[in-house]
């Protein structure tokens, strides 16, 4: 997956037509000056479109690339010693055959690019969501996560731009998981691997009386809404989440992980 700049597409469209217009007649400093900007936005392109699909049309870029460096270097020369000598005839018409050839490539091998537009998802940014959607959590929260959980928050929140609604739904119960065995250790004093992945087990240890004085039971009541309601029908192949409600899903998993983070610090030892 790669971002897509497109200021800089614009920016290298428009800033090419200058090219068009280089005559053989004119002062070397004007054609000197004129191909300032089409060499740094032919060098943005080039590097904007690194590892597309797209040979052709880079190397018809490199093409006119490799000539207008060649010319501006010769007109530069010209300027700073003082010889007048202007561009020639033929490498004037370059400019137009070279940009032509790049336009016929770039407009063939653009079909097949698969660029998207992602809308903001509720009032989640699509950048953020798609580069670190656990910074969706408060920041003394994110400090005692693991790199694991770090990882399967953000991965939800990469399906959930994609609108892979399922996925998101199973990356961000996984995040969950490891903040409810914290809490089950903390409250029990038992030291519990990460095996089972067991909700049920987890939520009937907790509601035992014998740690009624050590549970917060919000927490726990909305554990179990979660397990009832999400974990367990995405257990089922056979089910699947629309993108509401992996929405809703993701949005409640956060607020468990925050209560679940505070619920452990503030047991009792």
């Amino acid at each position: 997956m790669k971002e897509v700049n497109l200021l800089k597409h614009f920016m290298f469209g428009f800033e090419m037509k200058p090219l068009m217009w280089i005559t053989p007649d004119q002062p070397p400093m004007t054609t000197w000056v004129s191909l300032r900007e089409p060499a740094r936005w032919m060098s943005e392109f080039i590097a904007e479109t690194l590892g597309l699909p797209m040979p052709e049309t880079r190397k018809a870029a490199r093409a006119l690339f490799e000539h207008i460096q060649s010319v501006s270097l010769t007109m530069q020369n010209a300027v700073e010693n003082h010889t007048g000598i202007p561009i020639g005839v033929e490498e004037a018409y370059r400019f137009r055959t070279l940009l032509s050839d790049f336009i016929t490539q770039f407009e063939h091998e653009e079909r097949h690019l698969n660029i998207f537009g992602l809308y903001d998802i509720g009032t989640h940014s699509t950048t953020a969501l798609l580069k670190q959607a656990h910074h969706n959590l408060p920041a003394d929260v994110r400090s005692r996560l693991t790199a694991e959980v770090i990882g399967d928050l953000d991965e939800a929140g990469r399906c959930l731009a994609f609108d892979r609604a399922t996925a998101a739904g199973f990356h961000v119960l996984r995040a969950v998981e490891p903040l409810i065995l914290a809490y089950h250790n903390k409250v029990t004093r038992n030291i519990r691997p990460l095996r089972s992945r067991n909700w049920g087990a987890y939520i009937r240890v907790l509601t035992n009386p014998v740690h009624a004085a050590r549970v917060d039971l919000k927490v726990v009541g909305m554990l179990q809404h979660i397990k009832d309601f999400y974990r367990n029908p995405i257990m089922h192949p056979e089910e699947s989440l629309t993108s509401d409600q992996a929405f809703s899903l993701f949005n409640t998993c956060l607020s468990a992980m925050v209560q679940l983070d505070a619920a452990t610090q503030n047991c009792p030892p």
